[in-house]
């Protein structure tokens, strides 16, 4: 839960970095499968990786604060299938603060009522899931519709 709500903040905070940019070669074949009006005869495109297994919650969490973690993936995962696709990654977060609402009201009045001693506790006993889903939500950092689509979060 309190994972959630740094990696939220810091997801936000790091708007201003680059994401990584198409080589000129990309745009080149962007441009060509834009003007072929066959579009049987153009390759599939490659099927998505396999996802991969996440870091496991640390024991001992409540299953409010597991259901929080999870969430959080989602929100990593959400990020690393749309990192191509800046604008299409913002319409997605705003879709998953729509669905995720009420979890996300749940968990930030749970916090709430934790000591610093239990937030802290609860950080170490999930510090991998953490690192996990900020490593996957860098994409589209210079995005200013993925910026607009963070500050959807609730905090309070």
């Amino acid at each position: 839960m309190r994972t959630l709500l740094i990696a939220m903040a810091a997801a936000t905070a790091v708007v201003a970095c680059k994401a990584a940019e198409k080589s000129p070669e990309a745009k080149l074949e962007d441009k060509a499968r834009a003007a072929d009006p066959t579009p049987a005869a153009r390759p599939a495109e490659p099927p998505a990786p396999p996802a991969e297994p996440h870091a496991q919650p640390g024991p001992g969490n409540s299953a409010l604060e597991n259901q929080g973690i999870a969430m959080m993936q989602r929100l990593g995962d959400l990020f690393a299938a749309n990192a191509q696709d800046c604008d299409k990654l913002a319409t997605e977060i705003k879709a998953f603060v729509v669905a995720n609402r009420p979890l996300l009201g749940q968990l930030i009045a749970e916090e709430k009522q934790l000591t610093t001693e239990q937030k802290e506790a609860f950080d170490a006993r999930n510090r991998a899931v953490q690192e996990e889903t900020m490593k996957k939500m860098a994409a589209c950092q210079d995005s200013a519709s993925v910026e607009a689509a963070m500050k959807d979060f609730p905090t309070e």
